[in-house]
């Protein structure tokens, strides 16, 4: 999990050990590279847009060094906005051919079963 928010991070670790899904988060790109480089892992999650990078153009590189490994961008810089993303998302597959819609249910399942190298862009349905 990648995030400049310590309070975004908690939140989504917090949700994601609800599921039994280990969790590990780091606050910069290049922490994240490091630890990609280190260890194995199923999926990445970060920020879309934060205030020293822009989440979809990392995650184009982090596609390029780690072809097999899933991504999940969202949308959301703050833990009410974060919770509202699990409560009541707009999931879209994102690959350079495709780009099509899908449940918060199916990302998770498509991680979970092992699926490799999908991207995924997580953001609220409707703005309250």
């Amino acid at each position: 999990m990648v995030c400049s928010n310590r309070d975004v991070l908690e939140v989504i670790e917090r949700l994601l050990g609800h599921l039994e899904i280990n969790v590990t988060c780091v606050m910069s790109t290049d922490a994240a590279l490091v630890m990609l480089q280190t260890e194995t892992y199923s999926a990445m999650i970060s920020d879309h847009k934060m205030k020293d990078f822009n989440g979809r153009e990392f995650s184009r590189t982090v596609r390029q060094l780690f072809p097999a490994l899933n991504v999940v961008l969202f949308e959301g810089n703050t833990s009410s906005q974060v919770m509202d993303l699990f409560l009541g998302p707009e999931v879209s597959e994102i690959s350079e051919v495709q780009n099509q819609a899908c449940s918060l249910g199916d990302m998770l399942m498509s991680i979970l079963r092992g699926e490799r190298g999908k991207t995924f862009l997580l953001r609220q349905t409707s703005t309250r």
